[in-house]
């Protein structure tokens, strides 16, 4: 319901459906502690995550899980988890020097080939172009 609110009210809901849960506060849902639930994602995302690691933490069926995530999120769990991995490792593609395999261990991909081949999907360039294209800057210093 809170959902159908917030797009009734915005023109672009299309962006709306890329937030996430920081932006788009829900505390609860059915019973679920959302915001716990987050807190867990948000700890955990560089490990390996099933639907039942996030149904155990959530004290809610995976069915409930999965209607929640499609319902606030337009997405299914372990897709949302992905986002979160995708998001971490272009702010370390950015941010930082580290290679892009330790990136992928880091963010919680347990390979650098399926990595790569997510991230590519995602930002349509691979890891190593998307740190060329958005670091430049990082390197620039003023006289």
């Amino acid at each position: 319901m809170l959902v159908n609110l917030i797009r009734e009210a915005s023109d672009d809901a299309p962006a709306l459906q890329s937030r996430t849960a920081e932006q788009i506060p829900v505390k609860t849902y059915r019973g679920i502690d959302v915001a716990s639930l987050m807190e867990y994602i948000q700890f955990h995302y560089s490990h390996i995550i099933s639907l039942d690691d996030m149904a155990l933490a959530a004290h809610a069926s995976k069915t409930t899980l999965t209607n929640m995530f499609k319902e606030l999120y337009h997405t299914t769990p372990i897709r949302y988890v992905n986002s979160i991995r995708m998001q971490k490792a272009r702010e370390l593609l950015v941010n930082t020097d580290t290679s892009i395999g330790d990136i992928a261990e880091l963010v919680g991909f347990q390979s650098i080939h399926y990595f790569s081949r997510c991230f590519k999907s995602k930002e349509n360039c691979t890891p190593i172009e998307y740190r060329m294209l958005h670091s430049s800057n990082r390197y620039f210093t003023f006289p």
